[in-house]
């Protein structure tokens, strides 16, 4: 009997462990994504302000640099729902007893914490600053 209630405990741990890996990788490709865009974004920015000649006035090129930052912002947040969905399902097990391992709920109180300073925060923050940076640069250094 104490076998088998073993064997229960450790197949769903190894249900919570997957599910926690494919959280952690979901974070990785969510940061990956997001990067490779704010760093187009940033390119197609210092190149517009770079180009003497450009073909395209610099509000054209300094406005698609803003908008794929925001594309990247809106690409961040909707995997971060994802990232927050699998979270709280790991929640779930630990709650309900279907899991012995408490990493959800152990991180939780800590996260909390430092939630004022919040990648969701600050990249919107920072785009804000972006955005007007962008205006500003546009309209004082018309081309």
């Amino acid at each position: 009997m104490q076998r088998k209630m073993k064997k229960e405990t450790e197949n769903k741990d190894d249900l919570y462990i997957k599910i926690w890996e494919v959280e952690q990788r979901h974070v990785t490709t969510r940061w990956t994504v997001s990067t490779f865009f704010f760093s187009i974004s940033f390119a197609i920015f210092g190149l517009a302000i770079q180009a003497e000649k450009s073909p395209l006035p610099l509000y054209v090129t300094t406005s698609v640099a803003i908008a794929i930052y925001w594309f990247a912002y809106a690409l961040y947040l909707r995997f971060n729902d994802y990232t927050d969905y699998l979270r709280s399902r790991l929640e779930e097990m630990e709650e309900n007893g279907l899991t012995t391992l408490d990493l959800q709920s152990k991180a939780a109180p800590y996260l909390e914490q430092k939630k004022k300073y919040h990648a969701v925060k600050l990249i919107k923050f920072f785009g804000i600053l972006y955005t007007i940076a962008g205006i500003v640069i546009s309209v004082c250094f018309n081309s």
